[in-house]
């Protein structure tokens, strides 16, 4: 395991630009709006909490799986694949990567439950499509399995690493120049970490802070202004968060109200919020329905992406047998 984040392949090969991002979701965009592909990331990253919890894996290894699947998905499409599946597949080989290994059928087994649970009854019952679809999983991982996640550093941030008295009188200096956060607010912290995306420490002293002093600074924001950080790209993250939020209201508003249809939107649903560089949100005209859940409004969405997909190739397919034909080709 690469000890440095500056090293490792996370770094130098995992880092990507936005357009890249963008890039990755053009077949997908054909069938679904920026929000709606946004609303699929949210499902699937929920579905891996819940199978994670049933199989007694911690937070890391939930982390792992998430950018697993997010990974993968910058070389494949949701209208092309299983994402249930593909989720499952990345928190069996997450599980692993984190050093605490389960067995397939578990996975299996636990996966069907939560696809139950959610309303997706398309689930495989043969253990060896997940087994099978880990070794297509890791080759698209580019083998690369180390995660780096910011857990480690917010402790330190926030001077709980290794307990009070951890490195004598100097480790308790340094720790009363870190951030001074209640219990609450770190646990709050802790759930929402691995959205920030920044690279965690190589060594304890990565904030680079003042030589110690006794006074404990006064705020998050003096804290802040202290550490050899870039701040722009602090509230870039922030902004990313708080969207990230936004997009989860609006899938529920949409759902909701019972909203179909690509770009759906509701009054109540905010537009012009930026993910991945691209306003979502701003959705087309809808119509009023049913209220679904969330559930099920994510599953008619990935059914749909995948029947219009699978139409396109059929097209494509006659498209082609016509274009022989006229040349006076045989197929």
């Amino acid at each position: 395991m690469a000890a440095n984040f500056y090293l490792s392949s996370h770094a130098n090969h995992h880092l990507h630009p936005r357009s890249t991002l963008i890039a990755a979701r053009a077949d997908d965009l054909k069938y679904a709006s920026e929000a709606e592909l946004g609303w699929i990331e949210i499902w699937s990253a929920t579905f891996i909490q819940k199978l994670a919890r049933r199989l007694g894996l911690k937070q890391p290894v939930v982390a792992t799986a998430i950018v697993f699947f997010r990974r993968f998905y910058l070389r494949n499409a949701y209208c092309d694949t299983d994402p249930p599946l593909i989720a499952a597949t990345c928190v069996y080989v997450a599980a692993k990567a984190e050093e605490t290994p389960i067995h397939v059928k578990s996975a299996v087994q636990e996966a069907r439950e939560v696809c139950s649970e959610m309303g997706y009854r398309q689930f495989p019952t043969d253990n060896t499509k997940l087994a099978e679809q880990e070794f297509y999983l890791i080759e698209e991982l580019d083998f690369n399995l180390i995660i780096f996640h910011p857990y480690r550093s917010l402790v330190q941030i926030c001077g709980r690493d290794g307990g009070p008295n951890a490195g004598g009188e100097r480790g308790r200096e340094r720790r009363e120049k870190m951030l001074d956060m209640d219990e609450t607010s770190l646990q709050m912290a802790w759930c929402v970490s691995f959205f920030a995306g920044l690279p965690p420490s190589d060594n304890a002293d990565m904030h680079h802070v003042d030589p110690p002093s006794s006074s404990r600074l006064p705020d998050a924001i003096t804290f802040l202004s202290s550490i050899n950080v870039d701040h722009a790209i602090i509230l870039e993250i922030v902004q990313e968060i708080l969207a990230l939020y936004e997009l989860w209201n609006a899938l529920e508003v949409t759902s909701a109200a019972g909203i179909t249809g690509k770009g759906a939107s509701t009054p109540g649903t905010p537009t012009g919020v930026m993910r991945n560089g691209v306003a979502v949100g701003a959705g087309g005209a809808g119509g009023g329905g049913k209220a679904v859940g969330v559930d099920e409004r994510v599953i008619e969405l990935l059914d749909r992406m995948r029947k219009d997909r699978q139409m396109d190739l059929a097209e494509m397919e006659r498209e082609r047998g016509r274009s022989q034909g006229s040349l006076g080709w045989k197929k």
